[in-house]
């Protein structure tokens, strides 16, 4: 025997998926781990011997086996999870030298179609509820995801050194290791998310992070893999939402109230505000990230200043947007008042001169 008559072993195969990243790993066991469970006492050795000797394109029982697989995961999961898992299951398979026709899984392998509910978006007085009730570095948090509409992962990744703190408004960046899509993008905290974010940051260093007191020596070439993190952060958010009463399900099961929720709230004010492919550029979706990046930085700020009242929870948009009218119109009032008192100087200049 050489090593080429070896296949991968499952643990090389489940090492590479965490290597892509800790979600698909995840995701990759979960499903084995499920379709082991569907097995039973069968001996998958020989299960996978048999299934390598059938014909892709005119054998049948592959495909009879993997509909019945798609069922078992039906039974007990959502359609999406159950194709995901399905499609896990396929990648093992093809790592073991048993290959599906694509075409054929179609025609033969049905799921059940997915139940499309209408998704219920959180009201701004339902996020004063759930910020108000939160505690304070979870305040500083929610009102970021609600002002930047980037990632609770990319947020709690972020280090204070990805902050330009004197910047007007303040600009951080979510580094690109950090990212689902490995592109370096950017975001914005209000007024009203940056003083609660001081709150919390009073006496951190550089490298520390933002949003929690987690201690991880920083490697710019190694990306943050504590995902442990993103779970504290949903089970606390589970338990907000019921303190707050907020216990509305879907039929499928998912509550109406979820921290992407906050995403969504962004996304459709950035959206009605500068457009979809302002919004989609801000949230990190890399096919608008180009035409967003080759605008000039005070364009941008000045998109994101336009949008802020919007996004701000305990503020009046509108209080928010008088003032800053006030503000500009205060502004052409002292430009105007400087322009006639440098105009009046000269004058006064020049009659001394003898010239007027």
């Amino acid at each position: 025997m050489t090593m080429l008559d070896n296949y991968i072993s499952f643990d090389e195969w489940l090492a590479k998926k965490y290597k892509a990243s800790f979600n698909t790993g995840n995701s990759s066991k979960s499903a084995i781990i499920k379709y082991r469970k569907f097995l039973g006492d069968q001996n998958e050795k020989e299960l996978l011997e048999e299934m390598r000797a059938e014909d892709p394109f005119r054998g049948a029982k592959n495909y009879t086996f993997a509909n019945r697989i798609v069922n078992y995961f039906s039974e007990t999961t959502d359609t999406t999870t159950a194709k995901n898992y399905f499609n896990w299951v396929k990648d093992w398979w093809r790592s073991q030298g048993v290959f599906l026709e694509d075409k054929r899984v179609k025609s033969e392998v049905s799921f059940p179609k997915k139940l499309k509910e209408n998704l219920e978006p959180l009201s701004l007085e339902e996020i004063q509820d759930l910020v108000s009730n939160a505690d304070q570095r979870r305040k500083a948090l929610y009102l970021t995801l609600v002002c930047s509409g980037k990632r609770i992962s990319e947020l709690l990744y972020l280090r204070m050194h990805d902050v330009n703190w004197e910047s007007s408004p303040v600009i951080f960046k979510i580094r690109a290791g950090n990212t689902k899509a490995r592109q370096e993008h950017e975001g914005y905290f209000s007024e009203e998310a940056l003083t609660a974010v001081k709150r919390i940051t009073k006496n951190k260093n550089d490298t520390d992070f933002v949003f929690h007191d987690r201690k991880l020596d920083y490697n710019s070439k190694v990306k943050v893999e504590e995902h442990g993190w993103g779970i504290c952060e949903a089970v606390y958010f589970a338990r907000l939402r019921e303190k707050v009463g907020f216990t509305e399900k879907y039929l499928t099961g998912r509550n109406h109230k979820t921290i992407h929720n906050f995403r969504s709230f962004f996304f459709t004010h950035a959206s009605l505000e500068n457009g979809d492919g302002y919004a989609h550029a801000m949230t990190g979706h890399t096919a608008y990230l180009g035409q967003y990046f080759r605008l000039e930085r005070s364009v941008k700020d000045e998109k994101y200043l336009k949008l802020e009242p919007k996004l701000t929870v305990f503020e009046s948009p509108k209080n928010l947007e008088k003032i800053r009218k006030l503000e500009k119109n205060s502004k052409r009032l002292d430009d105007m008042e400087r322009k006639i008192q440098n105009y009046e100087d000269a004058m006064k200049r020049l009659k001394k001169q003898g010239l007027t």
